[in-house]
């Protein structure tokens, strides 16, 4: 029997994190020692290497690849967010064979085991919990129509939908073999993610029930670790591989500090040329067990903060952030053992309390001055866990906005037609409020980002010294803001919302000390990544030359801004007569980069601000200017321009 196991796309342009698929890889390993042929297919991996595909051919190519392997049985894995692509591929493997069995596992999957059989008929088989036991169980009874099916499998039998009876083994973790590394070809992998990264599983489950988590309902209470001893055998066999990073996929790798503790010594011991990262909840981060962290080759760990206020702390059932100061002190103890810390926050809904909201906006910001990442995500009730079982009257409502603003999801991941016509087995692509609300609501939180991580000195002197509201100011998101954000291109988006939130920020009574953290913040982010040289042409003595244009950006646009000059609707994003930077030849001070691509800002004489204006718009409708003399060397005297030694010859980055 030929088994092949899929792993649907669910990234785009980000491969930080990019990993042969280690659920599947494991499972194949395990089926194998029972006689079972096992493949993989990568979609994730196709997406990410062609692009291209990620359009109206994607379900062509991935069905054709499929049925190129001739599989007896199909197995999916997928979290909530590219279920239905899973979901859909199957329905179409079903058209062209229907001899082929389906089966579905992961976690959600196994939240809507039931659902799935009773509305997709190209189900046939769902596993609900930990796979290894329960694939083989169907594995066995598709081949010999012999032993009953464990009682973690959900099927159907004689027009019902009914589970199997057989109580699933639990596996010490030793038992589970290596993964089968040698059904993927490792160095395509390599050749998009150099950090040749392998994710590693050293554990399973974690000891804390937060409401909005899947893996208390997943794992149950079988929370369990490899030995270290082990531990360290199999990163050794990942470094013959070609590992040099990992992340440790386990949801909490302090569950147990003292296995934790006894791991990392025996890794440091080990001396391997690895890196890693992993999950784990902040409170147990002690000096004592971040050091050993550290000197064990641990780079990096994304701790969930999640809910700030006393309320959500209370909802979400996580009462972890008891005091900033306590929990300061464990990110600075991170960050100087050399290990960065990804702190993530939830923010709830569109009812939620601004005070609440703002709340987690200032803790972020005090990450960030850290020194610390951080994330940013709405809150999603993924189906039976604490919280959604405690609003299971809720009406639920189709919404892609979460799928396109807050992940790095290929088009095909963004639509989801099930979801359409069933929203609540896909939270992620649905809302419980009204879904204008939600998008609204949904696009703010993918705004407070970039602010923070952009603006952080202008926002901390904004809410802190000047006790004011980040959150009101985005008030000025609505619909049109929503749709202007959809079809920004993803590279853009971030330096655009920071732009667009700059002309409502500046309306504010703003100290002069925020305007000045404002300004310089502002012109670090449009003139900091701006490398490539840009040019105008210029006619000169009768001869056109292409000569570089220095970058700057204006920045006394935003004072002086009336709000009927941002006023609604807005017929189209030529405010300003364009970007925010555009000259406007009323104001003088200008922030630019100077030749030690250093960002300086100061006010210019009213003759070059003149000049510079023209040289600005041309350099943007590529149109021919006449240039004088006089005017050249005003320019090239403070490295506005620089002037080719011959025509339309252009020169290098200074």
């Amino acid at each position: 029997m030929r088994v092949l196991l899929i792993n649907p796309p669910n990234s785009l342009y980000d491969k930080t994190y990019l990993a042969p698929p280690l659920g599947l890889l494991t499972l194949a390993a395990f089926v194998r020692q029972f006689g079972y042929e096992a493949d993989i297919l990568d979609l994730n991996l196709e997406v990410l290497e062609n692009i291209s595909i990620d359009d109206e051919n994607f379900y062509d190519v991935a069905i054709r690849q499929i049925l190129e392997k001739y599989p007896d049985v199909i197995g999916f894995t997928s979290m909530c967010l590219e279920s239905h692509v899973s979901l859909e591929i199957a329905r179409q493997i079903k058209l062209k064979n229907p001899d082929i069995k389906t089966i579905f596992g992961g976690t959600h999957f196994g939240a809507i085991a039931g659902e799935v059989l009773k509305n997709f008929d190209f189900a046939d088989f769902v596993i609900t919990g930990e796979g290894e036991h329960a694939f083989l169980s169907i594995l066995n009874k598709l081949d010999s129509a012999g032993p009953a099916l464990t009682s973690n499998v959900t099927y159907r039998h004689q027009g019902k939908i009914v589970k199997g009876i057989i109580e699933p083994k639990i596996f010490p973790l030793e038992e589970i073999p290596f993964p089968a590394y040698d059904l993927v070809n490792l160095e395509r992998y390599f050749e998009l993610n150099q950090a040749h990264l392998f994710n590693y599983e050293a554990g399973r489950g974690c000891v804390f029930k937060c409401a909005f988590c899947y893996s208390p309902t997943h794992y149950g209470d079988n929370v369990r670790h490899k030995s270290p001893e082990l531990i360290v055998e199999e990163l050794k066999k990942l470094v013959d591989l070609g590992a040099k990073h990992l992340f440790f996929v386990q949801d909490n790798f302090l569950n147990s500090p003292r296995w934790a503790s006894d791991v990392c010594r025996q890794i440091a011991a080990a001396d391997l040329p690895l890196t890693w990262e992993c999950y784990s909840t902040y409170p147990q981060l002690k000096e004592q067990i971040v050091e050993l962290l550290a000197d064990s080759g641990c780079i990096g760990i994304f701790t969930g903060i999640d809910a700030v206020s006393i309320s959500s702390q209370k909802r979400m059932n996580k009462p972890f952030l008891k005091n900033w100061t306590t929990t300061s002190e464990k990110l600075s103890s991170c960050l100087e053992n050399g290990i960065l810390p990804i702190c993530a926050f939830i923010l709830e809904e569109p009812n939620q309390e601004v005070e609440k909201i703002e709340s987690a906006i200032y803790t972020a910001l005090e990450c960030v001055r850290l020194g610390t990442e951080i994330h940013i995500n709405t809150l999603t009730l993924y189906n039976s866990t604490e919280l959604a079982r405690n609003s299971n009257k809720l009406n639920y409502r189709y919404s892609s906005i979460k799928p396109e603003l807050l992940f790095d999801t290929p088009k095909i991941v963004q639509d989801n037609v099930f979801a359409q016509a069933l929203p609540e087995l896909f939270p992620i692509h649905s809302t419980y409020c009204d879904v204008r609300d939600w998008e609204i609501f949904t696009a703010k939180a993918y705004v407070v980002l970039p602010l923070i991580k952009g603006l952080t000195k202008t926002l901390y002197e904004f809410v802190v010294t000047e006790k004011k509201s980040v959150w009101q100011v985005l008030e000025f998101v609505d619909d049109y803001f929503v749709e202007w954000l959809r079809k920004l291109d993803r590279s853009e988006r971030h330096e655009q919302v920071v732009f667009e939130f700059a002309k409502h920020f500046a309306l504010q009574n703003l100290s002069s000390q925020t305007k000045k953290f404002f300004y310089s913040e502002l012109a670090n982010i449009f003139l900091g990544n701006r490398k490539k040289p840009r040019f105008v042409n210029v006619l000169f003595k009768g001869d056109i030359f292409q000569a570089e244009l220095a970058w700057f950006l204006n920045l006394q646009v935003f004072e002086g801004l009336s709000a009927d000059k941002i006023s609604r609707p807005f017929e189209n994003r030529d405010v300003l007569s364009g970007n925010v930077f555009q000259i406007d030849q009323t104001s003088q001070k200008v922030a630019f980069i100077s030749k030690s691509r250093r960002i300086k800002i100061y006010s210019v004489p009213f003759k070059l601000w003149q000049i510079l204006s023209k040289f600005e718009m041309a350099s943007r409708s590529q149109e021919i200017i006449k240039i004088s003399q006089k005017e050249i060397d005003l320019l090239e005297e403070n490295s506005w321009i620089s002037m080719p030694k011959t025509q339309q010859t252009q020169v290098s980055v200074r």
